[in-house]
């Protein structure tokens, strides 16, 4: 009897390693791509005391030679390294508001056999722009030599019609500092307004920790899990209860227009703009701004 059920059991395990290889053959979603396209895509990122996570959205070399590596987070992730004091400005002869951006620490986890992590390593890195209303930060590493091997795919805006409430959604985050797990959901809602700002809900577990992280969608198009959104707050109940299957997330077209707006669009559309062309601009504004307040 035993022998028998010995051998209906390792049956069973021969045919769901067998359904479950269809499965991925199929779907194309195989554990390679689940790891380098999004769980080494996303960072735990360090301000001071605390932490929560990020998302590789760009990397490479530019023109002058150096690499510039750039995670998208939240800017509640990051409020603590920026600062803004009274400096007296003798040219003028008074006091005035400046700026102050501390360094903040992004970490990139080292993995042997895809799961087994084998540590950590922290690159410093500036806060490149911000928006406070809007909860979006962008950081740069200052390393300088070392592209990101693993950068997340960003989700064609032109197809944003395409997702769907019931969409398959993976978020990806440094829950409680952990380092970056990854929990599966379904998109539940998109209208949401909080703070007159427009969020998306999904079912996909997350927990404080995981703000600034991703979230991912699986595109059978274009055979590859893509970025579409950055976990940034969670339901909570009574004295502050997280109700972790409703998460928030700041979709995509938010995202985008922050992007423009402080001129970063070779991100998303690295067919218009570059690296360089977009630093032009800044420079441009940041001369004339100057001249203006001068």
């Amino acid at each position: 009897m035993m022998r028998k059920l010995a051998l209906v059991v390792l049956l069973f395990a021969f045919l769901s390693d067998v359904i479950y290889g269809i499965d991925a053959k199929k779907t194309g979603q195989t554990f390679k791509k689940k790891h380098e396209q999004m769980l080494y895509t996303v960072v735990r990122v360090r301000v001071k005391a605390g932490a929560g996570s990020g998302t590789v959205v760009w990397s490479a070399k530019a023109k002058d030679g150096k690499c510039y590596t750039y995670v998208l987070t939240n800017h509640h992730v990051v409020k603590d390294a920026i600062t803004i004091k009274d400096v007296w400005d003798s040219r003028i002869g008074k006091q005035t508001k400046k700026e102050f951006r501390s360094t903040v620490m992004i970490e990139f986890f080292a993995y042997n056999n895809y799961s087994k992590n084998v540590g950590v390593r922290a690159v410093q890195a500036s806060v490149a722009c911000y928006n406070e209303k809007q909860d979006i930060a962008l950081l740069c590493s200052r390393d300088k030599e070392n592209p990101a091997k693993h950068v997340a795919a960003i989700y064609p805006t032109e197809k944003l019609g395409e997702v769907k409430l019931y969409d398959e959604l993976y978020a990806v985050g440094a829950s409680l500092g952990h380092a970056p797990i990854t929990t599966k959901g379904i998109l539940n809602f998109m209208d949401d307004e909080i703070d007159d700002m427009t969020f998306w809900l999904s079912s996909a577990q997350i927990v404080f920790g995981n703000s600034g992280g991703a979230v991912f969608r699986w595109s059978k198009d274009r055979d590859k899990f893509e970025w579409i959104g950055v976990p940034s707050r969670v339901a909570v109940v009574g004295w502050g209860s997280p109700v972790t299957h409703m998460g928030y997330f700041i979709p995509l077209p938010r995202v985008v227009k922050f992007l423009n707006n402080h001129r970063y669009r070779f991100i998303v559309d690295k067919k218009k703009y570059t690296w360089e062309s977009e630093k032009k601009v800044r420079d441009d504004e940041a001369r004339k701004a100057y001249k203006k307040g001068a």
